[in-house]
């Protein structure tokens, strides 16, 4: 296997060949990518999105306590990634307790997630681009617009039991499959007053206003609403093409 190290002032990133020596082309393109990616990332980011925090059930091991930012689709064109980087966009700001001062979050052992939207200024934002676990980052600098701010109670995680009218669903089968069952054996999307909101571009809840809530990091948590003869309960999925992880009421 065959190496080479593309370097910046602020950057070091190994990319290896598995297959055959790279070429000068390829070289090239590497190196130009690297550069420009420091380049853009230099540069102070004004973005518009949804902020999120959890101790919870929900929240996945390395990001307990992280303060996370789930950028707008507007936003999400001005972040310093490669254009064929089709990754869900979000990141967590690395000054960590400052995030949390100019948020106003705080966590305890009643209240595990807070989330609301805001518009934030961060410079040093670093595109990571290892194909283990990881996540991009960058360093918080100011808020604005510090609104909807949801403060969420302590969650248990999802529960494989179930109302008896509900229909069959399997491990791993989509939500696009179980909605269209819950349509056909009676069951209506109920929509929470305080739902978070959906960008469009957000395949796993787009024209879904069962949607209760949708989280852009950790697993990619959502949690779907429906009701039927007075009787409501939650369907709760993971990742970012929604795949069913059981009924949580």
């Amino acid at each position: 296997m065959m190496s080479f190290i593309a370097m910046s002032q602020k950057s070091t990133k190994r990319i290896e060949f598995a297959t055959r020596p790279p070429t000068m082309n390829s070289i090239f393109t590497c190196l130009l990518l690297a550069f420009s990616t420091v380049a853009l990332a230099e540069s102070n980011l004004t973005l518009t999105g949804r902020y999120e925090s959890g101790t919870d059930a929900e929240a996945f091991e390395m990001l307990v306590g992280e303060v996370c930012f789930y950028p707008n689709p507007t936003s999400a064109k001005l972040l310093p990634r490669p254009k064929s980087d089709k990754r869900l966009a979000w990141f967590c700001f690395t000054n960590t307790a400052k995030a949390q001062k100019l948020l106003g979050i705080s966590l305890g052992k009643n209240h595990c997630r807070v989330s609301g939207t805001a518009t934030v200024k961060v410079k040093n934002y670093q595109v990571y681009l290892e194909e283990s676990d990881g996540f991009d980052t960058a360093t918080l600098l100011a808020v604005k617009n510090n609104a909807n701010i949801k403060i969420n109670a302590c969650k248990t995680p999802a529960k494989t039991m179930k109302p008896s009218s509900l229909p069959n669903m399997q491990e791993n089968e989509s939500y696009t499959s179980i909605r269209q069952k819950m349509l056909q054996a009676g069951w209506q999307p109920f929509h929470a007053p305080d739902a978070d909101v959906c960008y469009k571009e957000d395949e796993r809840c787009a024209g879904r206003p069962e949607m209760e809530s949708c989280v852009g990091t950790n697993l990619g948590n959502c949690r779907f609403l429906w009701v039927k003869d007075g009787e409501k309960t939650g369907i709760c999925t993971i990742g970012d093409n929604a795949i069913f992880d059981g009924v949580c009421d």
